[in-house]
């Protein structure tokens, strides 16, 4: 495999590129499914049934992206770390109907400062990861996985959200 699958790097003078769409790929063994640079945004990202394994594996992750407008769905996800993460103001985000097997590092699914986003339902199964789903700084969103994490933006009644519960927490 690659270092990464896929990369977005200062991709314009405004950070930003649109209207990427992946879609019923085989992304086998990479260090990272998709990953930016940590400035760049994509617009209008789909990524749409794609078999993926051992992306991560013992390091690197998934797909690691700021996103605004994604949807990713009817993907199925073997053994990655962190497989679907998306931060830094990351905005209207789909994130349903995914399989996701042997997930690893911190949860399959993880969000930090996003707002209006929707996750689930989702599968897991085997999980060995923290959580499935783990949601920090998020808001105005909607999660039918169970979910934990810092809410330190959220008022009563938490925007819709689902409160978080045990089911989450993987035993030990």
């Amino acid at each position: 495999g690659f270092g990464r699958a896929f990369s977005i790097v200062g991709a314009t003078n405004e950070h930003a590129i649109g209207a990427l769409k992946i879609q019923r790929c085989n992304i086998v063994s990479n260090g990272y499914i998709l990953k930016t640079d940590g400035s760049s945004v994509i617009n209008g990202f789909v990524f749409r049934d794609n078999d993926c394994g051992e992306n991560g594996y013992d390091v690197g992750g998934g797909i690691d992206a700021c996103v605004a407008g994604g949807v990713f769905e009817g993907n199925v996800m073997e053994s990655c770390r962190n497989t679907i993460r998306l931060y830094g103001a990351s905005r209207g985000n789909v994130i349903k109907g995914n399989y996701f097997e042997d997930p690893r590092g911190q949860a399959a699914v993880l969000l930090s400062d996003s707002t209006e986003f929707d996750i689930g339902p989702n599968y897991y199964f085997s999980i060995a990861s923290d959580y499935k789903v783990y949601l920090a700084y998020c808001r105005g969103g909607a999660c039918r996985d169970p979910w934990m994490g810092p809410m330190n933006y959220f008022v009563a009644p938490c925007n819709g959200l689902v409160s978080a519960n045990a089911a989450n927490k993987v035993p030990a």
